[in-house]
């Protein structure tokens, strides 16, 4: 699977740089001094607004808060209380709703982060859709090996990196309340249903089904 097939980017400003990359890791490794550069010798549809680079028609909240430095595309919409951190890249006609936290990725065009999410050190696809309460992790949990590694071709890859992400592809819809661990690569076009822990990586056109037994009994 080559990963740049995930992810359509004919008309971003970001193309050179992810095509550059021979993995999607190292875009997200490389991407705060991507930022720098790119403040440096913006796009003339940017403007400059201290920690900001802006297109036009951008909104944000007052409650919101950015920390370090943030590209935001064109006509997208960052709403109330929301944090952006650590570097992060937001295409055109995006929305990142209420009270999410996006940390260190790089979110294309036309995509939509719900409301309570947390998104961190990841890739997302252009048209994606991250409903309520999504956690794309970062960091593993209780394991010995806290390296993340990530599934290509039925094996297992060192990334050299102890928080990264998902990498997500286009048009790509993710369920309320799911839980992508670290490491995860969603093909194009993928449907996940909702509360479905999601592990490993998974071609492009698929459903993932996550359906626990529901017992339910009469009261005492």
């Amino acid at each position: 699977m080559d990963w740049h097939n995930l992810i359509d980017l004919k008309n971003s400003p970001h193309l050179n740089f992810l095509q550059s990359k021979g993995s999607f890791w190292e875009a997200i490794v490389d991407l705060e001094n991507y930022i720098d550069e790119f403040f440096k010798n913006p796009p003339a549809e940017f403007s400059k607004n201290n920690n900001l680079l802006l297109g036009r028609g951008v909104k944000i909240a007052k409650t919101a808060t950015i920390l370090g430095k943030a590209v935001i595309g064109a006509n997208s919409e960052v709403k109330d209380s929301v944090l952006l951190r650590d570097g992060v890249v937001i295409g055109e006609n995006c929305i990142i709703g209420h009270a999410s936290e996006v940390k260190h990725s790089m979110i294309l065009d036309s995509s939509n982060i719900a409301h309570l999410n947390y998104v961190g050190d990841s890739l997302i696809g252009s048209k994606v859709n991250i409903a309520a309460g999504v956690i794309v992790a970062n960091v593993k949990s209780g394991a010995r090996n806290s390296e993340v590694f990530v599934e290509v071709s039925g094996e297992k890859v060192a990334t050299g990196l102890q928080k990264l992400g998902a990498l997500v592809g286009d048009g790509t819809k993710i369920g309320s309340n799911c839980v992508l661990d670290p490491g995860v690569i969603l093909g194009k076009n993928i449907i996940t249903y909702p509360l479905t822990p999601i592990r490993g990586t998974f071609p492009s056109n698929k459903i993932i089904k996550y359906k626990p037994n529901l017992e339910i009994v009469d009261k005492e």
